[in-house]
């Protein structure tokens, strides 16, 4: 599995063409983002509470959640794509399976933070040489390679 999750992140880079001038991008825009991140969590947080997702979340340990959350964009955003993120996102799909998470809640997550994220590019002055047009694509492309990544591991885990 592992084996094939690798080919996938390297066809995934590809196909969104992901390549080290953007992950640098997309460190600077985790820059920008970051100190944003716990009021994102509770605000995200909260929307699916208000969305009647709070079934999920019985019994589990919420602080806990939160802080493996933020630990998991600020891995993402530093571009480790390598075996331990792998089996962190395995592993992460299985609990998610477990607790009744699906696909179509991932992809709603990935936009609910997409928009936050954008809204925060737009409003920073970013580095140079980056422009917020930089940040903003490398953004989007790292969620959707972490969003690739998700779905071919789940369809590894769980469809072979």
């Amino acid at each position: 599995m592992d084996q094939q999750i690798t080919k996938d992140v390297r066809r995934f880079a590809g196909l969104l063409g992901l390549d080290a001038a953007q992950l640098e991008a997309a460190k600077a825009a985790w820059a920008e983002i970051e100190p944003h991140m716990p009021d994102l969590i509770e605000a995200f947080y909260a929307h699916l509470f208000a969305n009647d997702l709070h079934i999920i979340f019985e019994g589990r340990d919420l602080p806990r959640l939160k802080a493996a959350q933020l630990g998991y964009w600020s891995a993402l955003f530093a571009g480790g794509f390598d075996a331990a993120y792998k089996t962190h996102v395995v592993k992460i799909n299985v609990q998610h399976y477990a607790a009744g998470v699906d696909l179509s809640d991932y992809i709603a997550a990935y936009a609910w933070f997409s928009e936050r994220f954008a809204d925060i590019i737009a409003r920073c002055d970013p580095p140079k040489p980056f422009e917020r047009n930089d940040l903003l694509m490398a953004t989007n492309k790292v969620i959707y390679l972490d969003m690739m990544i998700a779905a071919a591991s789940l369809e590894t885990t769980f469809l072979d």
